[in-house]
């Protein structure tokens, strides 16, 4: 398959090129810092961003929501959404 933007520099306002999905850990990191999260199923999720070392509460995320955070971790204890992807 031909990819005609390969050459074009990624800008954080780009889309994503990459993503993986994401089992929520209270221990682990994620594999690669993501640029966003986009959640399948609603409910809260609790994340500690990239720069720094305590978790926020994303409350009541609708199915569908794309959050725009860098984060480095989904916590499980409080993470009632389903169905994340990690977009980067």
């Amino acid at each position: 398959m031909t990819d005609p933007f390969i050459s074009h520099e990624t800008a954080l306002s780009s889309p994503a090129r990459n993503c993986f999905s994401i089992t929520p850990n209270d221990s682990a990191d994620l594999s690669v810092v993501c640029r966003s999260l986009f959640i399948g199923g609603a409910g809260d999720v609790s994340v500690i961003l990239a720069n720094d070392s305590s978790s926020v509460l994303f409350k009541n995320v609708p199915a569908g929501t794309v959050l725009p955070v860098f984060a480095k971790r989904v916590e499980a204890t409080l993470t009632t959404a389903t169905d994340i992807l990690g977009l980067y």
